[in-house]
């Protein structure tokens, strides 16, 4: 559910008929890398995924540690040391499956909606700068207000394949909560891959 998956928008073939050149030389939407995430609808349930994922990660690390220290022991320990570790071994896996049954049903009955962007290029982002700069007043950007992302969502990203007004994308991020850092920190992630991308070989003259 929370998995940010990139996707790269490609077209097999150039029709010189309709395909625009000013939208590509400026880096249109079409042509962008993409990334996206899924957002639980339900505001109680995306807390109680993030309670079962986190207790998840610790079940994990506890197994993790006790197959560890299994394979480290000596072969002369002590018989009922191996069994008592045995046995809390099988418990953790059995508690790990218990706690994967309740996110996979929560998953299952939890409304969700996709979110979906790409980074802003240089002429956009001059003017959310500029825009979101007059709105508030203020003579530095504040790149970590709501009303920033909000400004640069409008421009970049969807919501179950809908645009949104930047006050659209305020009254999402009131509604999903703590949620809308995720939101954030996939346009980070396109923007990592943007600034590390390198053309293959292949396509290089």
């Amino acid at each position: 559910m929370t998995a940010v998956t990139p996707i790269i928008e490609t077209s097999e073939e150039l029709d010189p008929k309709t395909f625009n050149l000013q939208d590509w030389l400026v880096g249109g939407d079409a042509h962008r890398i993409h990334k996206e995430t899924t957002l639980a609808l339900d505001a109680d349930a995306a807390v109680r995924i993030s309670e079962l994922e986190a207790e998840l990660d610790r079940a994990e690390a506890r197994l993790n540690t006790a197959k560890s220290e299994q394979a480290d022991r000596d072969e002369n320990s002590m018989e009922s040391i191996a069994d008592s570790s045995d046995k809390a071994i099988l418990a953790e896996e059995e508690n790990i499956k218990k706690i994967w049954g309740q996110l996979e049903e929560l998953q299952d009955t939890t409304r969700t909606a996709l979110f979906r962007t790409r980074t802003l290029s240089e002429r956009e982002k001059k003017d959310v700068m500029n825009a979101w700069k007059e709105e508030s007043g203020a003579d530095e950007v504040d790149t970590e207000a709501l009303s920033f992302w909000a400004m640069v969502f409008a421009k970049t990203a969807t919501l179950e394949g809908q645009h949104l007004t930047s006050a659209q994308w305020m009254q999402v991020a009131e509604t999903i909560g703590m949620q809308f850092s995720r939101t954030i920190a996939v346009y980070t992630a396109a923007l990592n891959v943007e600034a590390s991308f390198e053309v293959s070989p292949r396509f290089r003259s």
